[in-house]
């Protein structure tokens, strides 16, 4: 038993594909946020990795199939939603447990970005919804490294995307707040702006970026300077702003369209956000044009 984790060895067979995103062979800008390597793989038939001293943390997401992650005191089934992570530097072994293993996997730098990584020990958690979104992030970033024109803005957003949704589903609960900046903020109200008709309340903003209430609230003062809902409706007056300008939609469209059911109470909210009412507001900007 110790001979094996004293060793190091790769065994890939035939059968296996994999979809490696990394800076071989074109640049991605997920290598600037500290990721060595990563990829998805539709592993089948021969797949066997040993390492005993490897340099990066490693993490794969179980999304089909089964496979198995082994150390000198225990063997334990990776299943469908179930998380690995093995800090840098841990002995550890893992290979194909059932017919085939269809996996996300990630080779994060030992760095200080990722210093929560450091467990101590391979860890084996669940996953949460986000890890739909990343699979489809990466699928969607191994697709642009490749086209004949490769767009750089959005590399650049999905490797953020990815890199949101991957710190997201890796850190325990307990270090959400310690590690919630000001990245996952724009992120949320990125997807809030996408959707302003949406009766959004400080409840359904949390549960998108799943942090609590309160810590929510202590985000938002410390980057944004405002409560939650106070930057939302930021968000849906300067939508408003831009309706008004550019469009010849009657007043009471604009404000359903922006999440108020009552024009009035849009036209009082536009009021006290920009001095004028919508209307004049409307008047005002067109007559200078």
């Amino acid at each position: 038993m110790e001979k094996l984790y004293n060793a190091n060895f790769i065994k890939i067979g035939q059968d296996c594909v994999q979809k490696r995103v990394d800076n071989k062979y074109v640049k991605s800008p997920i290598v600037d946020f500290g990721i060595n390597a990563a990829g998805i793989s539709d592993l089948r038939g021969i797949y066997d990795i040993s390492r005993s001293n490897f340099f990066c943390h490693v993490a794969f997401f179980t999304l089909e199939g089964e496979g198995e992650v082994r150390t000198s005191s225990s063997k334990t089934t990776l299943k469908p939603g179930s998380i690995m992570i093995v800090p840098a530097h841990t002995a550890a072994s893992y290979g194909i447990k059932s017919d085939f293993w269809k996996i996300i996997w990630f080779d994060i730098s030992n760095i200080e970005t990722w210093d929560f990584l450091q467990l101590g020990k391979v860890t084996i958690k669940q996953q949460s919804k986000d890890s739909e979104f990343l699979f489809h992030a990466m699928r969607a970033l191994y697709r642009e490294l490749y086209l004949s024109e490769v767009s750089k803005k959005l590399l650049n957003l999905l490797s953020e995307e990815i890199i949101l949704y991957l710190k997201r589903e890796l850190k325990e609960k307990k270090d959400i707040y310690k590690y919630g900046k000001k990245d996952e903020l724009i992120s949320l109200f990125r997807k809030v702006e996408s959707r302003l008709q949406y009766p959004w309340s400080v409840y359904e903003l949390s549960k998108l970026i799943g942090f609590s209430s309160s810590h929510l609230h202590l985000l938002c003062k410390k980057h944004l300077d405002c409560k939650p809902m106070q930057h939302v409706t930021i968000l849906r007056m300067e939508k408003a702003k831009d309706l008004l300008l550019t469009t010849q939609a009657p007043i009471s469209d604009i404000s359903y369209s922006l999440g108020y059911e009552n024009p009035l109470n849009f036209s009082t909210a536009f009021k006290k956000y920009n001095t004028l009412s919508p209307k004049k507001f409307r008047m005002k900007h067109l007559k200078e044009y």
